[in-house]
């Protein structure tokens, strides 16, 4: 796990590049420090917890899991929490799913928590750098280094096998989609401080 946060970064689209739903870039700052993993949860740590593996590709204990719904993934996490001896931070009554932020246990990060850990303090499109090559062929240079995508495999990979950024944290490019406690929502000019979005 890598500890972070008590620090401001530029959220959102801040090269001119991404979509409407990136706009406009505004400050943000993490001030309620958290722990995010160096990889994806693999397929492994996730069956030790869950018991079950509910990915489609499989043979690797190093492999991320996926096919994981976002439920899935929270009951995954207070399952995690239990096993540790950790306070739940989920209460789940139905499909209704709230967050106790002051639990010490396991959680999804929040959308901006992940957009501060997948930069990690770099204000390029990626956390290596700009991205010159966006449509797979050629392989693009940077994001080659950091992260599985359509330019360099077709199949989900192993995690840590690439560079990883300037936190430490493995894979935030690329390879599998991830969850967030949030979603990526329309973003507001002002400067927020943890927002943890609907």
């Amino acid at each position: 796990m890598v500890l972070l946060g008590r620090d401001r970064f530029r959220r959102g689209d801040v090269t001119g590049t991404g979509t409407a739903l990136e706009r406009p870039s505004h400050e943000v700052f993490i001030d309620r420090p958290f722990l995010i993993s160096r990889t994806a949860v693999t397929q492994r740590s996730f069956a030790d917890v869950m018991g079950y593996n509910p990915s489609i590709v499989t043979g690797s204990d190093h492999l991320p899991v996926h096919g994981v719904s976002w439920y899935d993934a929270v009951a995954y996490c207070n399952a995690r929490s239990r096993h540790e001896g950790l306070q739940e931070c989920y209460v789940v009554n139905g499909d209704t799913v709230t967050c106790d932020w002051q639990a010490k246990g396991y959680r999804l990060p929040t959308e901006a928590e992940w957009e501060y850990a997948c930069r990690a303090r770099n204000s390029a499109e990626f956390s290596g750098g700009g991205m010159r090559d966006p449509y797979c062929t050629p392989v693009d240079p940077v994001l080659d280094t950091l992260g599985w995508y359509c330019g360099n495999t077709g199949t989900v990979r192993e995690v840590a096998h690439l560079r990883a950024n300037a936190f430490g944290i493995f894979d935030m490019h690329g390879n599998i989609q991830e969850w967030c406690w949030d979603y990526l929502h329309v973003y507001v000019p002002e400067s927020q401080v943890d927002p943890s979005g609907p």
